[in-house]
């Protein structure tokens, strides 16, 4: 028993070694299966994509590295438990034998421990019987069951598993499998076979010029190459290891090549080619090395082109920017080149686009010459080195041969067609252009006679040019067509032609647009004007229709308005839609007022018009103009803001206030509708005069051309001609005749009966025939016969001529006699107004708050009321009758309105105070209303129409020349003051300075008799205040520059008013005329003035005796215009 714990020692530690050792194996296993399986992956990678060496070398380095760790971690651990086993090593062998039997677990483990166990004081005779007792319980265990080798059979298994798939492989492909596998197992082996391919460089070393092509030939001997490449290195550099493979074509034949556009450095190079089959699938067959060897050419490092124009341009030279070498210039521009080469030159030349060559003069590595430019082309510029080298593909420069640009001519003035005004001078304004400039401007044309003539003459005239600008020129001449003896319906056609100062290409010539000058005859003009007027009234009485429809509808919306609570959106709509019709009338309105400027002036120019007609035409584009107040304008737009804000209570205000200014609109508007029709009828009695004093004229002119000895048969057929259109006015006239005379009828009476009896006898003498009869004896040669007949012709020409002038006369004296007479009638009742609220005043004031009487005086104030207004009608009345009446009277009877409802407000209040004073105001009002009727009737009295305009001009002319005079007083007193012969004198410069008043008060006057018209240029609304500041200066001493140049601005404002009111610019006799000394009397004191003022009064009066009221009633009026006198002397003026 003593053996027993050796003998389980060596068993337990066999059991041990076979254990670990058995680890070792299936870690073995192991390390071969990853081997196995790294080996496959790059094995079938090898297979497919034939790997680098890198690659394959990786292999080992993965196997070995895992290997190395297997047997790090793995093996050498087991080895150590197998071969040198510790206590605890075999203590965990005996814990694994004891789990074959449960049972005696422990039991191993304890005899195991207690065996090594030295401990003293344990009797040995007890501790072998222990281990005894533990040995029967395990004697009967096998230790070696612990160790099953069957561990090893599953690693085992997927080891032949792993290698299958290599097996099948090389069964189907031994030979790539041998390959792979020996490319993977042994990267290292040399396998170089002899290549089946040789490639040769045919080639070889070339030399060529910088730029120029080369090519790269070889052939190749063998298998056809896969693929091919030529591969290029340059030779020299900064990187001369960069490669360059460039893919060529494989041909069947075994040659190929590669060619190069261009070279410009040298470089080696080589053919490579990829070989067929997988055995030289790493293997490249490549030829030998060859270089190509790059000459350099000469190159144009500068070019400097300097451009010199023709002289006649006046441009200077032009330096383009270095290697600038395009040339846009005009033609005969002179073009030097300079040209430096990067290499000394042999010669240079330029090559042009036609082939032309132009040889260059060469210096060392310079060269130099010119050309001139005459076309567009292009040229390049050809050098060559002294080896004969010429310069790489020479730059094609561009020539732009400029052309010198035509000129342009163009007729501002008149600019269109046109008729000859009766001065047969035409305004001509031409505009020229070109670039470098001009050499002439004529004028070219021809005058076509009318009539059965037809002889044409042409003519040319060359015009002076007047330098503007830089290649620019105007040229403006009053063209006097005088000398061409041109006839109603002549006419000239003419062009202008420009040509500039072109001294390379020759001059150049350009044409404006033919125009044509006319000289209408009187028919003509006439038919023209009346047809114009005709559409400007028939559009002035549709705004009239317009305007009575549009207020009609904005009464009924304003009376729909008063029902509503708020502003919906069709009723806003509809207002707008107001709005924009009234917007429709104001235009059309402006147009009329533009076309009746436009035909004003064309009648003035025809002098179709009589002085006081043409004022009257003026008068009327002034109310056109003035038909548009700002007020209107301001009601308008409040009434489009408020239909913004959509309040309902502001529409209903801004459109009250719109329809109070449309209504004095549509006023406004029916006064110019009917003064229109009025000045239209006037014009048609100028007419028919104007017409008659032609007639006569130019049968005059054809009775003095009859009463010549001989008259060829040209000139017979001339005059033959005239007498036929004599003949078709003498028709045009009749017509005409009969036409005023239905207008006439209506209006005024004496003057239809006295051109009735012109038109008698028109009819009862045959003007027409006697002309045809004149132009048949004309036409036969019987020159004495038809003197005689052209004689009795002219006779009753004027006899004619007479008989209208009288009609015109008769109705402007009916006109003038019935306008007066309205101005009386209602200065008649102003007067009778006045004096019954008088009597109202007096009442007034006498009673108070409780008195009876009130209720009797406001019902006689209320029925004055209606009678102003009715008073007002008949003003409206006279207002479309004729311009004279004072636009002073509408203020003063819109106060005389306020006035007597104020009144009538405070009667009904019992207000007797503030009532008298409003009645106050009233009379006052109905006082001045008499006083400016007066002004007018008087100033009318004294007018030779009823128009007023003659006395306006007048005592404007009489204040220019005092102004005048006094201007020159002053200037002469500062002249002398600044050269030191006097010193200023109080008594001059008073005399000056109450001068200057006097001036001042005259113009304040006249600017309140003719209403501060604002129809006149100098805008003497304002000039009395420069009149203030010259008195108050004189008053001061102050005589400088200052005082010279206001009262200089005050006369040229006076000039300019009378300007104005003429309208000059509209009339042929805008011309300069000689200076003429003008006489001027001095005006009458001011006291004067403001008697005369005052017996205004007195004279209507004296006029109201003559009316042939009863001598009580005539009692009456006497004593009333005494109290009248006596306020006007003591009350303050209004």
């Amino acid at each position: 028993m003593n053996n027993e714990p050796a003998h389980l020692e060596r068993r337990l530690r066999a059991t041990h070694w076979r254990l670990h050792l058995l680890e070792v194996l299936r870690a073995l296993f192991g390390g071969l299966l990853f081997s196995l399986v790294l080996f496959q992956v790059f094995f079938f990678l090898e297979l497919l994509v034939d790997l680098p060496l890198g690659l394959r070398l990786g292999f080992w380095a993965v196997l070995l590295a895992g290997w190395c760790w297997l047997l790090w971690f793995r093996v050498v651990p087991e080895l150590r438990l197998a071969f040198r086993p510790r206590a605890a090593d075999l203590d965990r062998t005996a814990r694994k034998i004891g789990t074959l039997d449960p049972a005696v677990a422990d039991a191993i483990v304890d005899y195991w421990q207690l065996a090594r166990s030295n401990q003293a004081g344990v009797s040995p005779k007890l501790k072998e019987r222990s281990l005894q007792q533990l040995a029967e319980r395990f004697r009967h265990l096998n230790f070696s069951e612990i160790v099953q080798p069957a561990i090893l059979k599953g690693p085992g298994l997927r080891l032949i598993l792993a290698l299958l798939p290599v097996l099948l492989v090389g069964v189907l492909w031994p030979g790539a499998t041998a390959r792979s596998a020996r490319a993977v197992l042994l990267p290292l082996w040399p396998d170089n076979p002899p290549l089946p391919l040789q490639l040769n460089n045919q080639s070889g070393t070339l030399e060529v010029l910088k730029n120029d092509p080369v090519q790269l030939t070889g052939h190749y001997q063998g298998v056809v190459p896969e693929k091919l490449w030529v591969v290029i290195q340059a030779s020299s550099g900064p990187d001369t290891t960069a490669r360059q493979r460039i893919p060529l074509a494989v041909s069947p034949g075994g040659k190929f090549a590669y060619q190069m556009s261009h070279v410009k450095e040298g470089f080696r190079y080589w053919f490579e080619a990829s070989i067929p089959g997988r055995a030289f699938r790493h293997r490249m067959a490549r030829s030998g090395i060859g270089e190509v060897l790059v000459r350099e050419r000469p190159q144009v490092q500068t070019l400097q082109v300097k451009l010199t124009p023709p002289a006649y341009t006046g441009l200077k030279p032009q330096l383009l920017d270095p290697n600038q070498g395009e040339v846009s210039a005009l033609k005969g521009t002179s073009v030097q080149l300079e040209v430096v080469s990067s290499k000394p030159l042999s010669r240079a030349f330029l090559l042009f686009q036609d082939s032309t060559r132009l040889p260059l003069q060469v210096r060392e590595n310079r060269a130099q010459g010119q050309f001139i430019v005459k076309k567009d082309g292009w040229y390049q510029v050809h050098i060559l080195d002294r080896d004969s080298i010429p310069n790489y593909r020479p730059i094609q420069y561009a020539l732009f041969a400029v052309p010198d640009e035509f000129p342009f001519v163009e007729v501002v003035l008149p600019g269109r067609d046109v008729d000859l005004a009766s001065d047969l001078k035409v305004p001509l304004q031409v505009k020229v252009r070109d670039d470098f400039g001009f050499t002439d401007l004529k004028l070219h044309g021809r005058l076509i006679r009318a009539g059965s003539l037809g002889d044409t003459t042409r003519f040319s005239l060359k015009l002076p040019i007047r330098r503007t600008g830089a290649g620019a020129g105007i040229c403006e001449i009053l063209w006097d067509l005088t000398r061409f003896y041109m006839m109603p319906e002549d006419y000239i056609e003419y062009y202008l032609e420009v040509r500039d100062n072109d001294r390379v290409s020759g001059p150049k010539a350009s044409r404006s647009r033919s125009f044509v000058i006319r000289l209408p005859s009187l028919l003509t003009m006439m038919e023209q004007s009346a047809q114009a007027q005709n559409e400007q009234l028939e559009e002035t009485r549709e705004a009239v229709e317009e305007t009575r429809e549009l207020k009609k509808t904005l009464e009924e919306i304003h009376r729909e308005l008063k029902k509503e609570t708020q502003l919906d959106w069709e009723r806003k709509k509809q207002i707008e839609q107001q709005l924009g019709n009234q917007k429709q009338v104001l235009e059309k309105l402006q147009k009329v007022q533009q076309q009746l400027e436009e035909l004003t002036k064309q009648m003035d120019a025809q002098d179709l018009l009589s002085p006081e007609t043409l004022q009257k035409y003026m008068e009327l584009q002034k109310m056109f103009s003035e038909l548009a107040p700002p007020e209107l304008q301001e009601a308008m737009q409040k009434l489009q803001e408020a239909l913004e804000k959509a309040d309902l209570n502001k529409v209903k205000q801004a459109l009250s206030e719109f329809r109070q200014n449309l209504e004095q609109f549509e006023q406004s508007v029916e006064r110019v509708y009917e003064l229109f029709k009025q000045v239209q009828m006037e014009q048609h009695m100028d007419e028919l005069v104007k017409l008659a004093e032609s007639l006569l004229e130019e049968q005059k002119k054809v009775n003095r051309e009859l009463s010549r000895e001989e008259l060829s048969d040209r000139e017979k057929q001339r005059l033959a001609s005239q007498e036929q259109r004599l003949k078709e006015q003498a028709e045009f006239l009749d017509r005409k005749m009969e036409a005023a005379l239905e207008e006439l009828k209506q209006q005024a009476q004496e003057a239809a009966r006295e051109l009735q009896r012109a038109q008698d006898f028109a009819q009862e003498q045959q003007l027409s025939q006697q002309m045809d009869q004149l132009r048949q004896e004309i036409q036969q040669g019987s020159q004495t016969r038809a003197q005689q007949q052209g004689q009795h012709l002219q006779r009753q020409m004027e006899m004619l001529q007479s008989m209208l002038q009288q009609a015109q006369q008769n109705m402007l004296n009916e006109q003038k006699q019935a306008l007066m007479q309205a101005m009386q009638r209602v200065t008649r009742k102003l007067l009778r107004a006045s004096f019954r609220q008088e009597q109202l005043l007096k009442r007034s004031e006498r009673s108070d708050m409780a008195s009876s009487q009130i209720p009797e005086i406001a019902r006689q104030q209320a029925y004055l009321r209606e009678n102003g207004s009715r008073i007002i009608q008949d003003l409206i009345g006279i207002s479309r009758k004729t311009f004279f009446l004072s636009p002073q009277l509408n203020p003063i009877l819109s106060r005389l309105m306020r006035s007597m409802d104020q009144a009538l407000k405070e009667l009904e209040e019992r207000n007797t105070h503030r009532a008298s004073q409003a009645q106050q105001q009233a009379m006052a009002s109905f006082n001045r209303a008499v006083m400016s009727l007066q002004q007018s009737m008087q100033q009318l009295s004294q007018s030779n129409s009823a128009s007023g305009f003659e006395q306006f001009l007048q005592q404007l002319q009489q204040m220019a020349g005092q102004q005048g005079q006094l201007n020159q007083q002053t200037l002469s007193l500062f002249q002398q003051q600044a050269q030191g012969k006097m010193q200023l004198s109080e008594d001059a410069l008073a005399r000056l300075a109450a001068q200057q008043e006097m001036i001042r008060q005259s113009l304040e006057n006249l600017s309140q008799q003719m209403g501060n018209r604002r129809d006149v240029a100098g805008r003497l609304d304002n000039l009395s205040q420069e009149m203030e500041e010259v008195v108050k200066q004189l008053k001061q001493k102050q005589v400088d520059r200052k005082v010279i140049e206001r009262q200089e601005r005050i006369l040229s404002r006076l000039l300019d008013a009378q300007k104005s009111v003429r309208e000059k610019e509209y009339s042929r006799k805008r011309q300069a005329e000689q200076g003429e000394a003008v006489v001027v009397r001095s005006p009458e004191q001011i006291a004067r003035e403001l008697l005369e003022r005052e017996d205004l009064l007195r004279r209507e009066m004296l006029r109201s005796r003559e009316e042939g009221y009863s001598a009580e009633y005539w009692k009456f009026i006497k004593l009333y215009f005494e109290a009248l006198t006596r306020k006007n002397a003591n009350a303050p003026q209004p």
